[in-house]
């Protein structure tokens, strides 16, 4: 990181996590790595968070990220925050992220992770560590990249997409929204909405009915 950098970090605004766990751990290594000054967690249950997950716990002049792994528990903590504006999008200092891809709000970019040109990432996205979203992958809100997903070039990921670690996708296929990809799996050829995908090459089955039209988050690039 360059003197450059950690002086923008400084004069940053802060950044209050949402979620405590594992992924609100990595969120916050990666906001103190890059020089922003921090708020601290909000959470419902972690003793060592200074509020709820709730809008007015946020304080004044902060910015907030949702650091929660799972796409459908991380909608519905959205929704408390309807109205809200103040959205952090964090990258890890690591992480290769194209200047020809765009990142929309809220979205975490994890230690070394790549995000390649002409790729685009929505709302509140997870990419998580040493994950790769190749160039023209269209990733829609909500989804969750574990570590090590890798993304080739031109797939498109559906909102609220899980893939579990190690999970692959080749070039070009779809994945329909709120389908769960299992780690390891490797996916060939498109899936529809609300899927279970699992195994090398990854058969799918329907897995549940959608969430409803509220639990996503619109398209923001």
């Amino acid at each position: 990181m360059t003197d450059d950098q950690l002086a923008a970090g400084r004069h940053a605004e802060p950044v209050a996590i949402v979620g405590a766990g594992g992924l609100g751990q990595e969120v916050l290594d990666a906001v103190v790595v890059a020089g922003r000054p921090v708020s601290g967690f909000l959470d419902d249950e972690a003793e060592e968070a200074f509020g709820p997950a709730q809008p007015e716990a946020v304080p004044a002049g902060a910015s907030v990220i949702v650091a929660l792994g799972d796409p459908v528990v991380r909608s519905e903590i959205l929704q408390r925050f309807a109205g809200f504006d103040r959205w952090a999008t964090v990258v890890h200092p690591s992480a290769v992220v194209s200047s020809r891809s765009r990142l929309a709000h809220g979205v975490f970019v994890g230690a070394l992770a790549y995000v390649g040109p002409l790729a685009r990432v929505g709302t509140h996205v997870v990419v998580n560590v040493h994950a790769e979203v190749g160039h023209h992958v269209t990733v829609g809100p909500l989804a969750t990249l574990s570590p090590m997903v890798a993304l080739n070039g031109g797939v498109t990921i559906g909102d609220g997409v899980f893939l579990g670690t190690g999970a692959s996708v080749e070039p070009g296929v779809t994945i329909g929204a709120w389908s769960r990809v299992a780690a390891g799996a490797h996916i060939t050829r498109d899936c529809a909405a609300c899927h279970l995908l699992a195994g090398n090459p990854a058969k799918g089955r329907r897995m549940f009915e959608p969430p409803e039209p509220s639990s996503s988050a619109p398209v923001d690039w």
